[in-house]
């Protein structure tokens, strides 16, 4: 026999990384022969030559030779490992962003691919310079970076490298006294949020008033009101962290309560407190105030029942920062005037008012009165009630004042309403509207009753009645209202109806009236001349059927026989529809 061997068939193409082995292939074609081509790593960078399966470990991308009953070849390529430099380890401050970078050889390296972890406060986790946006916390990053073979990305030969970035958290203050009156101080401390021994460095603005002012813990002593004070802690390549100490400061009052004095019993003064400096919007509390109109204002008028000591204290509306003063004052008892008390009026009407017991009398206000002179009678008349003064003068200089209120009632008002007409026999209720509670109507002919609100009206020929009104109060008014009594009654017929609608209106066929009238007939006739309906009573109507059955849609026709109260006879015929 003789036996033919194929060609041989040379597997392994690859590329590995610097230092790893590869294990090559053949099929077909005989004994072997493996042997390391010029230009790469030599032969005895195979495991074996002869065999069908050797491992390759060149230092150098080499082609390997196989020969059989022919050749064939097998290139294993080598790549390079990344050697990473990645950003120092360093410190940044909230708020602040830093951008992080890596760089490789060798310089020839194909791009490579980036992975940065974790994700933390990065813009991005697959380039070689991402950016570490406002962190809030330290974080250590580590960056893979993997390179590409003939065959795509090669893990196997990835290099790692990490960076440490330290973050300075900002500063707080702790609870301060900021409510300060003039020359006091106050004391800050707070917490510096320094990491890893880094620190920033504090410049308190204006420093002048900070002791120290370059340091987070200070002493400032306010000198002008309405100051602010800032804080900055810098730190190099951060933005700046400030805030903002707002300190209210507010002098010490100097209360000056005023000189003392002396009134009359009942009388009234202005007392009139004065502080310096003037310019703050000063909380005032008079004690004790039960005589006073306000005990919160710096003059108060005093109202002088008994003779004490008032005492003033002004207070800075925020900070309290506060003094106090004292006036005396003498009250001369005194009781002498008179006046006649309260008067109720109806609008209108005159009053007088006397009083006694003075030398001299002075009437306010001046409207709707007869004088507001030297005298101890005056007559008012105001349009709505008023509280009128009389201040008397003893001969000792004291006043006295006294009130009286002059209550004038709401007017009466009464409307009896619009004319109405009515035919004979019928008759119709007046109304008297208005705020009135007492009623006589005249003429009484033709009325139900004449002393209430609305009586039952039933004149034999037209009449005026007149109402005459009063309030509760006792305040009087008129109104008249005419009742028309027409000289016949009235006799009409609607010119169609429908029967069995179920509305209720046009249901049924019926005579309307107005006045008295009798009936004397009432008959239907259909178009053929029958009679399907006939009454003599003014009140029935015709409900569209006849011997009980429903009558057809239609015209039919009508005669209507009456006589009115006059005895005037009415007769009438025409057409009326039928509708269903």
């Amino acid at each position: 026999p003789v036996f033919i061997d194929s060609g041989i068939v040379a597997r392994g193409d690859t590329i590995i990384c610097a230092g790893d082995s590869a294990q090559l292939s053949v099929r077909g074609g005989g004994p072997k022969l493996w042997r390391a081509l010029p230009g790469g790593s030599p032969t005895s960078s195979l495991s074996c030559t002869t065999c069908t399966d050797p491992w390759a470990k060149p230092t150098l991308p080499t082609y390997y030779e196989v020969k059989g009953c022919d050749l064939d070849t097998v290139f294993v390529d080598i790549a390079a490992v990344p050697n990473l430099t990645i950003t120092d380890d360093t410190t940044t401050c909230v708020n602040a962003n830093l951008q992080l970078e890596v760089t490789y050889t060798p310089p020839g390296l194909q791009t490579p691919i980036f992975s940065w972890a974790p994700a933390t406060f990065l813009s991005a986790t697959n380039i070689q310079n991402p950016v570490v946006q406002r962190p809030t916390a330290n974080t250590t990053y580590t960056v893979t970076v993997t390179p590409f073979g003939a065959s795509g990305p090669l893990a196997a030969c990835a290099s790692s490298a990490s960076v440490s970035v330290n973050v300075l958290k900002g500063f707080s203050l702790n609870q301060y006294d900021s409510l300060l009156c003039d020359g006091e101080s106050t004391t800050i401390s707070g917490t510096d949020g320094a990491s890893g021994g880094r620190v920033y460095n504090f410049a308190w603005t204006p420093g002048a008033d900070a002791t120290p002012a370059n340091a987070l813990n200070t002493t400032i002593l306010t000198q002008v009101p309405g100051k602010e004070y800032t804080i900055t802690a810098s730190y190099p390549g951060c933005p700046d962290s400030v805030l903002t100490v707002p300190l209210i400061m507010e002098p010490i009052p100097i209360v000056d309560a005023g000189v003392d004095r002396e009134l009359c019993f009942n009388d009234t003064i202005h007392l009139n407190s004065t502080v310096f400096p003037d310019t703050v919007n000063y909380n005032i509390t008079w004690s004790p105030g039960n005589n006073l109109n306000s005990s919160t204002i710096a003059d108060p008028v005093y109202r002088g029942l008994a003779t004490q000591t008032l005492q003033v204290i002004y207070a800075t509306p925020i900070v309290g920062c506060s003094d106090t003063d004292l006036v005396n004052l003498v009250v001369n008892t005194t009781d002498f005037l008179q006046l006649d008390g309260d008067r109720t009026l109806c609008p209108g009407d005159t009053a007088t008012l006397n009083a006694l017991g003075a030398v001299g009398y002075f009437w306010s206000p001046d409207y709707y009165i007869s004088t507001i002179g030297n005298v101890n009678s005056v007559q008012v008349y105001p349009p709505v009630s008023q509280q009128y003064r009389v201040i008397g003068i003893n001969d000792k200089g004291c006043y006295d004042t006294l009130s009286a209120n002059v209550i004038v009632y709401a007017g009466s008002v009464v409307d009896a309403g619009e004319d109405v007409t009515i035919f004979p026999g019928e008759s119709v209720t007046l109304y008297a509207n208005g705020n009135c509670s007492n009623f006589t109507w005249f003429p009484p002919s033709g009325l139900s009753n004449t002393k209430i609100k609305n009586p039952v009206a039933q004149p034999t020929a037209t009449t005026r009645y007149y109402v005459d009104a009063e309030t509760e109060n006792g305040c009087p008014t008129r109104d008249s209202v005419t009742v028309i009594v027409s000289a016949e009654s009235l006799v009409d017929l609607p010119n169609s109806f429908s029967p069995g609608s179920g509305t209720s209106v046009n249901d049924l066929l019926q005579i309307r009236t107005r006045g008295a009238v009798t009936l004397k007939r009432f008959d239907i006739f259909n178009r053929w001349g029958q009679k399907v309906y006939t009454t003599t009573d003014i009140n029935a109507g015709w409900n569209g059927r006849f011997n009980g059955e429903p009558q057809p849609l239609g015209v039919y026709v009508y005669v209507i026989d009456a006589v009115t109260s006059t005895g005037k006879r009415f007769n009438k015929q025409g057409n009326i529809t039928l509708i269903r």
